[in-house]
């Protein structure tokens, strides 16, 4: 599949394969291995905060456009993921 980044954002290529039904937005956060819960707590908002602002951006919705978009946020501290969740 081939995929067009658009600010940070990877949406699929309806022209090249119309029959696509799903488009992605993943946001990545990665922390040192000695953060704290709250610092944790704090990045992954901010990862939500920015997963809102970048699906309502104007090019990744027409991109998107006649696909289901799935927002997820991926959080790792040092090498061990954390949290995996779709918004």
């Amino acid at each position: 599949m081939s995929l067009d980044s658009v600010r940070g954002k990877s949406l699929p290529d309806k022209q090249r394969y119309p029959d696509i039904e799903h488009s992605y937005i993943l946001e990545l956060k990665y922390a040192a291995r000695t953060a704290t819960d709250a610092e944790l707590a704090a990045q992954a908002e901010e990862g939500r905060r920015q997963l809102h602002q970048y699906s309502e951006d104007k090019i990744a919705r027409q991109l998107a456009k006649g696909t289901t978009l799935h927002r997820l946020l991926l959080q790792f501290r040092g090498w061990e993921m954390l949290r995996c969740e779709e918004i």
